[in-house]
């Protein structure tokens, strides 16, 4: 039998404080690594009435609030990950012996670099995107300073996970360290957090008309999501199919910009601003198809829930997306920032009801196959247990 282990996971964000994909990514990964001879301690950000201190579902949840209420976020990530370190010291080592540390980004860089030291414990991070990737380029003196932290953060650990090949080379080339120390597990969805729960008060007449086709978009509206390419493609597949509506769904900085863009169209564009996990289900299921026009994409996990959900989907052929959806048989690609080919691969789907079945249904088997959470946290423990010796 091997011996029990102990695993301290750190993330900025986990649930119900969900601010992008590092906070589903870690709840379902946390919980699928515990079993009996794995615990599983997750220490992250303070969320409005969440307790400093829970079990759910076998995993451990610490919260931490930052010292001091700063304005200046690089003073805020930096009181934040001393709390973090703090909160360990004094909070958890006199009741739990770790045996590795997980980080989660650069946002917990700092904690898990003192940790590492200060315990002697092997640590492993995931890059889930970086700040060289996210603006394709270093800009500002913010930039660099998250890119420094970033750097000392995969430099400094014994393996650093990614979530696809194309986010391998970059970890490599923009950080300049060994391939050796990678390792490449793709991010993963329950399919049963997909299944819209019964009663609910979702009204399909509350984001179109009978008549109108749904194409929805989800995710944060940022330049790096391509959401303005969707709109400029929008006015392309209009003039085909007058009723269609473009169903926007996600927050972000660049809400006001997009609405001024889409500003001749509005009537057929709905911002519908953050959605909860329900309301997400509910449009996964009435939309018609699923646009994901990304410029940077590391993965791509909302197109494999809408894989998985059995809604065909149109997506950039960039990043993990390319990796994720075969041309033709799980979804239709096309060029990054090129909304005429996006608006043609749009009205395919649309016209052609007998290929937007036979992508749907191949999609939601690839998603069954390959991105189970399951197998995910098996190849997590087996990273695991290259560094320790010891099989879980």
């Amino acid at each position: 039998m091997p011996k029990p282990v102990s695993v301290l996971i750190l993330s900025w964000e986990y649930p119900p404080l969900i601010i992008g994909g590092i906070a589903p990514h870690v709840y379902e990964l946390s919980r699928h690594l515990k079993d009996e001879w794995t615990e599983i301690h997750v220490v992250t950000n303070s969320a409005p009435q969440s307790p400093i201190f829970e079990t759910e579902k076998g995993v451990f949840v610490h919260r931490v609030n930052s010292y001091e209420n700063l304005t200046d976020f690089e003073d805020w990530v930096l009181q934040f990950n001393l709390a973090i370190v703090d909160y360990v010291k004094t909070q958890l080592l006199g009741n739990v012996r770790f045996d590795f540390i997980h980080a989660h980004d650069w946002l917990v860089g700092y904690a898990a670099i003192l940790l590492r030291h200060q315990l002697n414990l092997p640590l492993v991070t995931t890059i889930h995107a970086t700040e060289y990737g996210r603006n394709q380029g270093l800009f500002t003196p913010q930039q660099q300073g998250i890119h420094s932290i970033e750097n000392e953060l995969v430099s400094l650990s014994d393996k650093v996970i990614v979530c696809s090949s194309y986010m391998k080379h970059e970890v490599c080339n923009v950080h300049a360290i060994d391939e050796q120390k990678m390792e490449v597990i793709p991010n993963g969805i329950d399919l049963s957090s997909l299944q819209l729960k019964e009663p609910h008060t979702f009204q399909r007449e509350l984001y179109a008309q009978a008549e109108e086709r749904i194409v929805l978009f989800i995710g944060r509206l940022v330049k790096e999501k391509g959401v303005q390419v969707l709109l400029e493609s929008a006015r392309e597949v209009l003039l085909v199919i007058p009723d269609c509506k473009f169903i926007i769904a996600g927050r972000g900085p660049m809400l006001s910009e997009l609405e001024s863009i889409a500003s001749d169209i509005n009537s057929q564009v709905l911002f519908t601003g953050f959605i909860k996990n329900q309301e997400k289900n509910f449009l996964l299921e009435i939309a018609d198809l699923c646009v994901f026009p990304s410029l940077y994409e590391p993965f791509g996990i909302v197109a494999i829930e809408a894989m998985g959900s059995g809604t065909p989907i149109v997506v950039s052929d960039v990043g993990g997306l390319a990796e994720i959806v075969e041309d033709g048989r799980t979804g239709l690609t096309s060029v990054p920032g090129d909304s005429y080919i996006l608006a043609e691969n749009i009205l395919r789907i649309l016209q052609d009801s007998s290929l937007a079945s036979r992508i749907a249904e191949a999609g939601r088997t690839e998603t069954e196959l390959h991105y189970d959470w399951r197998s995910i946290a098996l190849r997590t423990k087996e990273v695991y247990s290259k560094l320790s010796g010891v099989k879980l």
